[in-house]
C-alpha cells in the first residue's frame, strides 16, 4: 500500500479537549499512522485554554502522530471566532509548503479559523462533527429547541450572550469551501442536513477499536459526556425516579446539571451520580453495564458513546433526534426511545440481554469498527 502524508487540522485535541471529536480525530490520526502513513495534526491549545483548560507540556510526537499545537495568545481563537480569519495563517501554510500533504483533512476548525480550508493537497476533506457550517453556535438550538429553519442567528447569539459572527453575513464561508473537495458527515442524518451544500458530501461513520467487553452486566444504564440541558440527562434521571424498574441510573460527567443530578442522586437511589471519572473508571463503568443510554434532545450525529458502548458488546437506548436512530437495529443491538420511560422498560425487560449484547458487537464490526471506516475512508480518497 502507498504510503501517503496527512495533513490533520482541528481546534481540539486530546488531552486538550472537550468532546468526543477530538477523540474521533485521535483515533483516526493513530490508525493512519498505524499502517505506516505520515500523519500531522494541528490543534490550538490556546482555544482549550480560552474554554477554562489548565495546558501542559505535550511531546511532539505521539503514537506515531506528529503533534503542531499552536501556542499563540488566547486571544487569537476569539479572534478567530469573530472574523472568521486565522491569525497565524501564514505559518500554517508555510507547515503545508514543508510537509507537501497528500491529503489535509481538516475537523472542527471553529476556533481556527476560515483561512485553514485554504491549506492545499491532493485531496482536502472536511469532517461535520456538528451543524457549524449551518450554526454559529455548532448546536441548531434556539431557546433550548431545535432551532428548524435557522435564519435569526443574529438574534439568536446575542440572546444566548454570545457576539455575533460579522463573517457569517458575508460569502466568506462559501467562498472557504471551494477548496474543499468533500464533506465528510459522520451520519446519514447530518449528510442530508448539509446536502444543499455546494460540495460533495459523503457519509462515514467515526469509529472505534475494540474496548473492554464483560459478559454478565449489572443492572445499571450508563450515561457518560456533558451534563447540559441538550442531553436531556436532567428529565431522563426524574423520569427514572419516578419509574418502577430494577435498573439504576448511573451518571458520569460534568457540566451546568452537575449540582442538580448530585441532590437528585442523594435523594433517590435509583440515580447515582459519579461527576468527572478517568477514562480506565469509564471504560470498567461501561462493561459492566447493561445499556448505555442517549436521551438527547438535540441533533446528535454519529456520537462516540454510542460507537464505543458497541465496542464494548454493550447496547445502548437513543431517543429519535439526529442522527440517533440510524445507529440503532431497533431490539437488536438496543432501543430507539419514545416520550415514555416506561414502554422502552417494557421492551428491555422481555429481551434477552446476551443477544442485545451479540447484536452491539456485531453493528460494530459491521459499521463503526477502525477496518470499516478504513475501507469507506480510502475509497473516498482515491
Amino acid at each position: 500500500m502507498e504510503t501517503l502524508v496527512f495533513l490533520l487540522t482541528t481546534t481540539f485535541y486530546p488531552p486538550y479537549h472537550v468532546g468526543g471529536d477530538a477523540v474521533s480525530v485521535r483515533l483516526q490520526a493513530e490508525l493512519l499512522a498505524s499502517l505506516g502513513h505520515e500523519v500531522h495534526v494541528v490543534f490550538s491549545p490556546a482555544a482549550f485554554r480560552m474554554k477554562g483548560g489548565r495546558l501542559k507540556e505535550l511531546a511532539e510526537e505521539e503514537h506515531g502522530v506528529y503533534l503542531h499545537p499552536i501556542w499563540k495568545k488566547t486571544l487569537d481563537p476569539l479572534w478567530a471566532y469573530l472574523t472568521g480569519r486565522t491569525p497565524n495563517a501564514s505559518s500554517l501554510e508555510q507547515l503545508a509548503r514543508e510537509l507537501s500533504p497528500d491529503v489535509v483533512h481538516h475537523h472542527n476548525i471553529s476556533l481556527l479559523g476560515l483561512d485553514v480550508l485554504r491549506l492545499r493537497a491532493e485531496r482536502t476533506l472536511y469532517t461535520a462533527h456538528d451543524p457549524w457550517l449551518l450554526c454559529p453556535k455548532s448546536d441548531l438550538l434556539r431557546g433550548g429547541r431545535v432551532c428548524a429553519t435557522p435564519k435569526r442567528c443574529w438574534a439568536c447569539t446575542l440572546a444566548h450572550a454570545r457576539p455575533p459572527q460579522l463573517w457569517r453575513l458575508t460569502s466568506a464561508l462559501e467562498r472557504a469551501l471551494q477548496h474543499i473537495h468533500c464533506v465528510v458527515a459522520p451520519s446519514r442524518f447530518y449528510a442530508e442536513l448539509l446536502g444543499h451544500l455546494s460540495v460533495p458530501v459523503v457519509h462515514i461513520p467515526n469509529f472505534s477499536p475494540k474496548l473492554t467487553y464483560h459478559p454478565s452486566p449489572s443492572p445499571h444504564i450508563l450515561y457518560s459526556g456533558v451534563l447540559e440541558p441538550h442531553k436531556g440527562i436532567l428529565q431522563l434521571a426524574e423520569q427514572m425516579c419516578s419509574t418502577s424498574t430494577p435498573y439504576t441510573l448511573v451518571v458520569v460527567g460534568r457540566g451546568s446539571l452537575s449540582r442538580r443530578l448530585s441532590h437528585l442522586a442523594n435523594r433517590h437511589e435509583q440515580v447515582e451520580y459519579f461527576g468527572w471519572v478517568d477514562s480506565s473508571t469509564l471504560e470498567q463503568l461501561r462493561a459492566r453495564a447493561s445499556f448505555v443510554v442517549l436521551p438527547s434532545r438535540w441533533y446528535e450525529n454519529c456520537p462516540m458513546a454510542v460507537i464505543e458502548a458497541y465496542a464494548s458488546g454493550v447496547p445502548v437506548l437513543v431517543s429519535r433526534m439526529g442522527g440517533l436512530p440510524e445507529m440503532v437495529a431497533h431490539g437488536k443491538s438496543g432501543f430507539v426511545m419514545g416520550e415514555r420511560l416506561g414502554e422502552v422498560f417494557d421492551a428491555v425487560e422481555s429481551s434477552d440481554i446476551s443477544q442485545l449484547k451479540r447484536g452491539a458487537l456485531e453493528m460494530h464490526e459491521e459499521r463503526y469498527s477502525p477496518q470499516a471506516f478504513l475501507r469507506q475512508y480510502m475509497q473516498v480518497l482515491m
